[in-house]
Parts: C-alpha cells; structure tokens; sequence
C-alpha cells in the first residue's frame, strides 16, 4: 500500500488596529444575528409544541 503524504498550511492573522475592530464588528452582527434567529426557532418551536398538546388534550386529528 503507497503511503499518504499530507500537507497541511498554517497561516496567522495579524490585523492593524481598524481590521481587527472591523472583524471584531462583523463577529458581533453575525453573534446578535444568530442569537435572534435562535430565540425565534425557540418561540415557533414552544408555540408548536403548546399547540400539539391542545390537540391531543381535545382529541383532534394531528394531521393538517
């Protein structure tokens, strides 16, 4: 069996003062973006599941 050379690459950032405050930006719109859409999956998600549970208290059909 031939043997598999793997090459891996590093590399390093090294921003100046007005790139790393732009990064340091762009990663908290995309922090506050996710934590938005993230309270939102939740909120659909509980009022799916109270809903579920209604229909199953009152004995309905669960298929739309």
């Amino acid at each position: 069996m031939p043997e598999i050379m793997r090459l891996a690459f590093k590399y390093k950032l090294r921003p100046n003062r007005k790139q790393e405050q732009a990064m340091r930006n762009f990663s908290g719109c995309c922090r506050f973006a996710y934590n938005a859409l993230l309270a939102q999956e939740k909120e659909e998600y509980q009022e799916y599941l109270e809903e579920l549970e209604s229909r199953l208290c009152f004995g309905e059909a669960l298929s739309k």
